[in-house]
């Protein structure tokens, strides 16, 4: 009594010990009013903690519930940067409140911060940075491939063979250093991408330029074409354990992606060496000294401006593709993969090339013998119309026309939907990179 007089409680325990009306044991009176006494003495230390504390706990509480609180909507970055609604608090439930009166100074303060953060973003608006811890991804494949094959595989080998522990992030990273590993490989033995072609190396040797010209190892393809199928295993996995672990994040999808984007100049410049590409004039590049590269002549070459320009493109198609493909879903808030895409059969057909080029050797890529076994099969239906096509057109010819093809089926159809749902004014963000391709061709 003496302490609950000398503060008042702000609450009472539900717990106080009643006594009982039996008296007929003094000890046991004894003991249950010193139990008292101890209880409302802890009771009385703890609602008597100071005012900041108690206010600085509630808020840390708050905040640490809004951050683990389960994104329920998502909303796309194209809607993020050209809506003009400004969400409410009730719009994204992470960035609402706490309902606690006693953190109305921290919310205030909260508030003042959020409308000074976005000023240090360059690319953000405003607007995006409210809503992007509400990010979520919505995207599909639907190439029979990936639905049949390799998503099956990715979901089988999370499900047995990825422990709980283990964040997407780092299996994003390790495809790509399968990738990284196997371009320093190739780089080792071909740092100008041509010394696997046997005529180079052949005309090197005879002119006393290269001596270690064409001594390249094939095993170095056969580790490029297993290295594309590990990193595209892994890169259809980050995903899935993302998911099971609960993981996911706006910064997790904005890493894949961005090594994704740095992944396709390793494996264009790793295909390039794999079919003994000869990326430009190395007459030139040799001072002008008259070297005579015996090469075939090539219609898809010459009609190109010269193998530098097919390997240009080579570079540039699946960048490009990447590229329209983020366009697209930066308007319509969806990544749709199309039946036929780059990292679906592209990566399949990649790795076939490259374990093809260690089974056969590279030259293979530079000989006609797929276009002249064709236009001979063919010569019965079409007479001899055609065989002046024979001997000018390279397996690798019908790699680069492929690939290009594919491109421009791609990106024509994304285009055009864009253009007919969202207007003409889409275009300015494409001029960019329209430049840079088109000055750099």
């Amino acid at each position: 009594q003496e302490i609950d007089h000398t503060k008042p409680m702000k609450e009472k325990s539900s717990s106080t010990p009643s006594l009982s009306s039996d008296r007929s044991s003094a000890n046991s009176l004894s003991s249950t009013m010193n139990a008292a006494a101890t209880s409302s003495k802890n009771n009385l230390d703890s609602n008597h903690t100071p005012a900041n504390e108690t206010s600085e706990t509630a808020a840390t509480t708050a905040t640490s519930s809004r951050a683990h609180t389960p994104i329920t909507s998502g909303t796309s970055l194209s809607s993020v940067s050209t809506s003009s609604h400004r969400p409410t608090d009730e719009d994204s439930p992470i960035l609402s409140p706490a309902n606690d009166d006693d953190d109305d100074d921290h919310d205030d303060d909260d508030d003042d911060h959020a409308a000074n953060a976005p000023r240090s973003y360059y690319y953000l608006t405003p607007l995006a940075v409210r809503n992007l811890p509400s990010y979520q991804y919505h995207g599909a494949d639907i190439s029979l491939l990936y639905q049949r094959v390799l998503s099956p595989l990715a979901g089988w080998l999370v499900d047995r063979a990825t422990p709980s522990w283990l964040a997407p992030n780092a299996i994003t990273l390790l495809g790509l250093a399968w990738m990284a590993t196997s371009y320093a490989i190739v780089w080792w033995h071909c740092p100008g991408l041509y010394e696997a072609n046997d005529r180079v190396a052949g005309a090197l040797r005879g002119s006393g330029d290269g001596s270690d010209v064409g001594d390249v190892p094939r095993w170095i393809f056969l580790f490029n074409g297993v290295a594309m199928l590990a990193y595209q295993t892994l890169d259809n996995m980050d995903g899935k354990q993302a998911r099971k672990t609960r993981s996911s994040s706006p910064l997790g999808l904005l890493f894949d992606h961005g090594c994704d984007a740095v992944n396709s100049i390793l494996g264009s410049a790793n295909w390039m060496a794999a079919m003994a590409m000869v990326p430009g004039s190395l007459d030139r590049w040799m001072g002008g000294g008259g070297h005579e590269f015996e090469t075939p002549p090539s219609a898809v070459s010459a009609a190109f401006g010269g193998d530098e320009v097919l390997a240009a493109l080579l570079v540039f198609c699946p960048m490009i593709a990447f590229y329209v493909s983020t366009w697209e879903q930066y308007y319509t808030g969806k990544l749709i993969l199309p039946p036929f895409n780059g990292p679906s059969e592209g990566l399949v057909l990649g790795a076939s090339l490259s374990i093809l080029s260690f089974l056969y050797g590279p030259m293979i890529w530079q000989s006609t013998s797929l276009v002249d076994t064709a236009l001979d099969a063919c010569r019965p239906v079409v007479g001899s119309s055609l065989q002046s096509w024979k001997g000018t057109v390279r397996n690798m010819d019908l790699i680069v026309l492929s690939s290009v093809l594919a491109l421009l089926q791609e990106i024509s159809l994304k285009i055009r939907f864009v253009l007919r749902t969202h207007g003409a004014h889409t275009l300015r963000t494409l001029l960019p990179h329209a430049l840079l391709v088109g000055g750099f061709l």
